[in-house]
């Protein structure tokens, strides 16, 4: 069995991990502070010249533990949450909405 993020023999329980956990949490949970689409996220993998921040969450498949991302260029990220030594969530402010601008 392939245990790439391509795979389509996962299940449900095999992403865990605390990143796979979190993810899935800010999928799921409106409330809940690493919300998907309203902060930006910073890949951690272990090494910080490899780090990658100001990515945007956009869903975690829980069959493939596939994550996925995007930049504020519209690149697309895909991660397994299952490999990622660790994620990091803040807050972006929209000047233009804090501005009383649509």
């Amino acid at each position: 069995m392939s245990s790439g993020c391509n795979s389509n023999h996962h299940h449900v329980d095999s992403c865990k991990g605390c990143v796979c956990s979190i993810l899935r949490d800010a999928a799921k949970a409106p409330f809940n502070p690493c919300q998907r689409g309203t902060q930006t996220f910073t890949i951690l993998f272990g090494d910080p010249t490899l780090d990658i921040g100001g990515l945007i969450f956009k869903g975690l498949d829980d069959k493939t533990c596939c994550a996925t991302f995007t930049d504020f260029e519209g690149n697309v990220y895909v991660f397994d949450c299952r490999k990622l030594d660790g994620i990091s969530c803040t807050v972006f402010i929209d000047e233009d909405m804090n501005n009383g601008i649509a």
